[in-house]
């Protein structure tokens, strides 16, 4: 088989799957979560609180330039960390892409083999001594986790086309941010400047 046959089969592939991704994206966006174009931000964080059976709270810190945004399930809360050094977009782009990563009953079954948290790094694995750097503009329950219970850290690299457990978040992200509503001055939003200028965005 020559290398340009093998790079069309894989090219395929690949499309293949970003298709089957963002098709799967947009059933749980319809369908689990029970949302519409047009629903907010916080929309969408409160319906993942109701299937996962739990809060959720995201908030924002100085991040190092490594990563842009972690995510912890925990058995009573889920913790959503996304960095404050990028823009609004940015930040809910972000935010959905960390939203994916919180598995969800009855779904992921085919990538998902724990629930571990994960880090969207920028470049490169990033390791627990990192994030132990952050420690001083983390929140407390956040380092708390990560002393106590390093192991629900499932550090990923941002690579996500060779990654499955990074490409499901990074479609689904890429297909639901261009539905949601996010014009501050909507009545459907609020104020998303608002909600993101405050470290606590849902609880």
């Amino acid at each position: 088989m020559s290398e340009v046959t093998t790079r069309m089969q894989s090219i395929l592939r690949s499309h293949r799957t970003w298709a089957h991704e963002t098709k799967m994206a947009q059933d749980l966006f319809r369908d689990t979560l029970g949302l519409r174009p047009g629903a907010s931000m916080q929309k969408v964080i409160e319906a993942y609180e109701t299937v996962r059976g739990r809060p959720i709270t995201v908030e924002e810190f100085p991040l190092s330039s490594r990563f842009t945004g972690m995510c912890m399930p925990g058995a009573l809360e889920d913790i959503i960390v996304i960095t404050t050094r990028a823009s609004a977009a940015q930040k809910a782009h972000v935010t959905l892409h960390e939203l994916r990563h919180l598995p969800i009953p009855g779904h992921d079954h085919d990538i998902q083999a724990e629930d571990g948290g994960m880090a969207c790094s920028k470049a490169g694995v990033l390791d627990v001594q990192t994030l132990e750097a952050q420690a001083a503009i983390l929140p407390p329950e956040v380092v708390e986790r990560m002393r106590t219970s390093p192991e629900s850290l499932r550090l990923r690299s941002a690579n996500y086309a060779d990654d499955p457990l990074e490409l499901r978040p990074e479609v689904f992200a890429t297909t639901i941010y261009p539905l949601l509503d996010l014009d501050p001055v909507s009545q459907h939003t609020g104020s998303l400047t608002s909600a993101f200028s405050g470290r606590r965005l849902a609880r």
